[in-house]
C-alpha cells in the first residue's frame, strides 16, 4: 500500500481578546495571536496544530514563511 500525498496547508490566523490583559517587559497584550495550522494528505487525513506568537504584527509573515516551506513536502510521500 502506498502512503499517502501530502496535499495541502491551510493556516488561519486569530487575534484572540484576552479577559485580563498580559503585562510583560514588551508591552501590555489585550489581544493574543494563534495560528491554527492544517495538513491534507490525498487519503483524507488532516493534521492539526498551533503556535501563538505573542506579536500580531509578524502573523502575515511566519504565514508566508510556512506555506513557502511547505512547497518543499507538497506531493511527498515519506515525511
Amino acid at each position: 500500500m502506498k502512503k499517502p500525498l501530502v496535499k495541502n496547508l491551510s493556516v488561519i490566523t486569530v487575534n484572540v481578546p484576552l479577559k485580563r490583559p498580559i503585562v510583560a517587559s514588551l508591552g501590555t497584550f489585550e489581544y493574543w495571536p494563534y495560528m491554527l495550522i492544517e495538513i491534507s494528505l490525498s487519503d483524507g487525513t488532516i493534521g492539526k496544530g498551533y503556535i501563538g506568537p505573542y506579536l500580531v504584527n509578524y502573523t502575515q509573515t511566519i504565514a508566508l514563511a510556512m506555506k513557502e516551506l511547505f512547497k518543499d513536502f507538497k506531493n511527498m510521500r515519506n515525511l
